[in-house]
């Protein structure tokens, strides 16, 4: 419903996230891919990192976690970031 009223990229992002969890990873991703406007948003590439690390895809994963790495400036972010990236 949010989505309805405020369509903007960011809640389309929690959208697809929450859809991972309601309905399926696959439909998580395929609606993350349709997101326009957060090429530059760490969190975005962190997202799609996950849902691929779910699907067992890692080698998918790791690339999305390494773009979003280097779109981040927060230590912590880095730090996990880095821990997702050596578990692929």
């Amino acid at each position: 419903m949010l989505y309805q009223l405020q369509p903007n990229p960011i809640v389309a992002m929690n959208k697809a996230i929450a859809s991972s969890y309601a309905i399926s990873k696959e439909n998580a991703l395929k609606e993350l891919q349709q997101i326009k406007g957060l090429e530059d948003h760490h969190l975005y590439y962190a997202s799609i990192g996950e849902i691929y690390f779910d699907l067992e895809n890692k080698s998918e994963a790791k690339k999305f976690f390494e773009k979003a790495l280097e779109l981040t400036s927060s230590g912590y972010d880095q730090q996990l970031l880095i821990t997702r990236i050596s578990n692929c």
